[in-house]
């Protein structure tokens, strides 16, 4: 259990180090960004469309791999001969909360969400090809629930109601932007998720499943939401991700001793980060005695996009012998990920006091961008894969004593590396082009039940895992080389004796927080910065 919302926490661990696998192909987050484990916002797939699902806390069978928490394995259902479905909707609102916590009363805001969906199976063919599919939607809200002193927010914060109001109207006045609200309210959300599949039994000895997943969903974020930071609504970030899904599986009984399992699919993930301020205006940050307060588009959202696709291919035997099930596979997951992100693109700035703000009078200016100033070079895209073998064997040794002992083989392979910075190389005597490419792990597993009677039963083992991998930080070492882009920093500028550069297309103002300061873009250009 987690407190993320849908997440699964197993032993203590972060979700992160779980692995979700979906009728057997793994649909985990191939980025690391979300706290959840799931490549989405929300869990990926409609509730209704799960037949069961198993949580192995410790499996010692080497068929499960990549994670060092739990293998959370979702099986769904399939249709069948006779025509089922249902339907179902669930609503709250404002009017279903309280209005008050320990006798104080609270602003609560109007809004209502509203979650619906679908499910449907049969037969195509009697007998022989069978549809499922199902539907959800989630019209949901965030809650911004941080108001000033007095303000009946949830979270009241060290700043006044004038204050804000102030910094506020100095934005529009002074920078020509318009901030948002400082009051609590809401941010609506969408959640649509679908799932597709179809299962044609080609023999009596062979089955063939295809199936569909899409799931696109946003929530709205804090940027800077401690107890000394206060930011206005748009300053708050969209966050979320589409994903594609389909796989094809092939169920193969050979003899009466040998089945096999082969198994490949795509996943495709477009991830979001999106200013709810759009993409044309900085961030500025106004340092009072208590706290900051921010509006503008966070600085980390400037140059920010994120897509990758992961490629699995699973093949695996079982034999039976005697007393023996031998199991042998091979896995493979390709990932091809591209990524950009860089911090201050379109600059973030700093005042020390409201009085300040109003005056022009900065106390850092920041700004960072590829040495030409188009943030697009900063760009990166790179593919690695992860090869895995396996073989174990299951002995049943009696009625009661059951043994499993087997071999798990992880093997990296790519061939993208970083850009080589000679001023690092230099420095340390080693360079910072490194890759996984040859790094590989063996994993030793081995498992013993023992049935002492049929209510009482023990079970035990040793073994080796590996996942949760963190590509979100291996992605940085090849974004951040500084060989095509640097950060600069200027302190106690006057912004209204500057000439701007680098403008927004269609912004109200050339000037502070659409533009860039001419001196601060010459130093990023001569690839002066850090």
């Amino acid at each position: 259990q987690s407190s993320n919302a849908d997440s699964i926490q197993c032993n203590g661990a972060n979700p992160r180090f779980n692995s979700l696998t979906i009728d057997g192909i793994r649909l985990n987050d191939g980025f690391g960004l979300n706290s959840n484990g799931y490549p989405t916002q929300r869990m990926p797939f409609p509730f209704d469309a799960v037949s069961g699902i198993a949580v192995e806390l410790a499996p010692m069978s080497v068929i499960y791999g990549g994670f060092s928490a739990c293998n959370i394995n979702a099986v769904t259902k399939s249709g069948s001969n006779e025509l089922f479905g249902s339907v179902f909707i669930d609503f709250t609102g404002d009017s279903f909360q309280g209005d008050s916590l320990e006798g104080d009363d609270l602003q609560i805001p109007d809004y209502d969400e509203t979650r619906y969906g679908f499910e449907l199976g049969g037969a195509l063919i009697q007998d022989k090809l069978f549809f499922y599919g199902a539907y959800e939607r989630y019209d949901g809200v965030d809650f911004n629930n941080r108001g000033a002193i007095g303000s009946g927010a949830v979270n009241e914060v060290l700043v006044t109601q004038a204050q804000l109001d102030e910094i506020a109207q100095l934005s529009r006045d002074v920078y020509g932007f318009d901030p948002g609200t400082s009051a609590p309210g809401t941010f609506d959300f969408e959640d649509e998720k679908y799932i597709a599949k179809l299962d044609w039994y080609a023999s009596d000895t062979q089955r063939v499943a295809f199936t569909y997943m899409s799931n696109d969903s946003f929530t709205a974020t804090a940027s800077d939401g401690e107890n000394i930071e206060f930011e206005f609504s748009d300053h708050f970030y969209n966050r979320g991700a589409e994903l594609n899904s389909a796989s094809v599986s092939l169920y193969s009984d050979w003899t009466p001793n040998f089945s096999t399992e082969l198994r490949v699919s795509r996943s495709d993930v477009d991830f979001l980060q999106e200013p709810r301020a759009g993409d044309q205006f900085g961030e500025i940050r106004v340092e009072l005695d208590d706290v900051d307060v921010y509006l503008g588009g966070d600085d980390s959202r400037h140059a920010n996009a994120l897509n990758y696709t992961i490629d699995q291919l699973v093949a695996r035997g079982r034999y039976q012998l005697g007393d023996h099930t031998i199991t042998g596979g091979f896995e493979r997951e390709a990932y091809d990920i591209f990524n950009l992100f860089y911090q201050h693109v379109d600059t973030e700035i700093r005042f020390d006091g409201i009085e300040n703000f109003r005056n022009g009078i900065a106390d850092r200016v920041y700004y960072g961008n590829a040495f030409s100033n188009n943030e697009a070079d900063i760009a990166e895209a790179f593919e690695y894969a992860i090869n895995y073998f396996f073989i174990q064997d299951e002995w049943q040794v009696n009625d009661h004593l059951a043994l499993t002992y087997g071999l798990r083989y992880d093997y990296y392979t790519t061939d993208d590396a970083p850009n080589l910075n000679t001023d690092f190389e230099a420095s340390y005597g080693f360079g910072n082009n490194a890759t996984l490419d040859g790094r590989d792990l063996l994993q030793p597993r081995f498992g013993v039940s023992y049935d002492f009677s049929d209510t009482l039963s023990f079970r035990g083992g040793i073994g080796l895992f590996s996942g949760g991998n963190p590509n979100v930080w291996l992605a940085n070492t090849y974004s951040n080389t500084s060989t095509t882009a640097v950060q600069a920093r200027i302190d106690g500028v006057n912004l209204v004796e500057q000439t701007y550069v680098n403008c927004e297309a269609g912004v109200p103002v050339e000037g502070p927080g659409y533009c860039v300061p001419q001196n601060i873009a010459d130093v990023v250009a001569a690839g002066d910065g850090s």
